[in-house]
């Protein structure tokens, strides 16, 4: 995901538990919260010694408000997750699920129709229920576009179920308006997965924590770990992160 991520140590940081400030500006627009900027800036930070989880945790402070993170392991070895903005969620309007097919060019679920989720950005969540369904979408993004400046949306995300192997889930997210047409990995999507999930009362179908795969079609795979407290709503994704290039700017 390219994204750019300013921080700083707030020196009104819990000092119990570490405090990190930060700002993600994505396609040239300020996003309140977006997972991988997060956990990717929050491993920066632990890399070049800049910060210090206390006892496992870290606090951010993003558009969103406070984050909770919490750190596992170290090197290599590091996961880091984050715990999503409590998520608010509303039904999506009978009358609009055919433009939704049409622009996906495939069917959501009957059984769990989608949900609009808002954990900062605003996804609508689709059920497609199985992942070679998710796979096989070309969905026409003039449509999703269109769709998405209507309802007032970052995008579309949609999931299906795998079966089985490294991942639960599969899942692409689709946000031609906010200038990213399929994000490689989308963590307020799958945070919004989680909360759809938890909603629809299918949780314990897929179990938590559980594992998303996203990113095959545009050859930027991975995986994100998502554990959902169906009771308190709360919501956690993360992972590992690699350091790919590092350097210094002069201003």
């Amino acid at each position: 995901m390219d994204e750019l991520v300013g921080n700083h140590v707030s020196a009104a940081g819990d000092e119990a538990r570490g405090g990190l400030s930060g700002e993600d500006i994505h396609s040239g627009e300020r996003v309140a919260f977006a997972g991988h900027p997060s956990v990717g800036s929050a491993h920066a930070m632990l890399e070049r010694g800049g910060a210090e989880p206390r006892d496992g945790r870290l606090v951010q402070e993003c558009g969103a408000g406070m984050l909770n993170l919490r750190v596992d392991g170290a090197g290599k070895d590091r996961r880091i997750f984050v715990e999503a903005p409590k998520p608010k969620i509303g039904p999506v309007q009978a009358s609009v699920i055919a433009d939704v097919a049409s622009a996906l060019g495939a069917t959501p679920s009957s059984d769990a129709p989608p949900l609009l989720v808002d954990v900062g950005p605003v996804w609508m969540v689709a059920d497609l229920r199985d992942a070679a369904t998710v796979h096989a979408l070309e969905p026409g993004m003039a449509a999703v576009n269109e769709l998405s400046e209507s309802l007032d949306l970052t995008g579309i995300t949609v999931f299906g179920r795998t079966g089985g192997g490294e991942a639960d889930v599969y899942v692409r997210s689709f946000a031609p308006r906010a200038g990213v047409p399929e994000d490689p990995v989308c963590g307020s999507g799958n945070a919004s997965v989680g909360a759809f999930l938890a909603e629809s009362g299918l949780l314990d179908e897929i179990g938590s924590p559980y594992t998303a795969a996203q990113g095959h079609e545009i050859g930027r795979d991975g995986f994100v770990s998502v554990t959902v407290d169906p009771d308190s709503m709360s919501i956690e994704i993360g992972g590992a992160s690699v350091t790919c290039i590092e350097g210094r700017i002069s201003v």
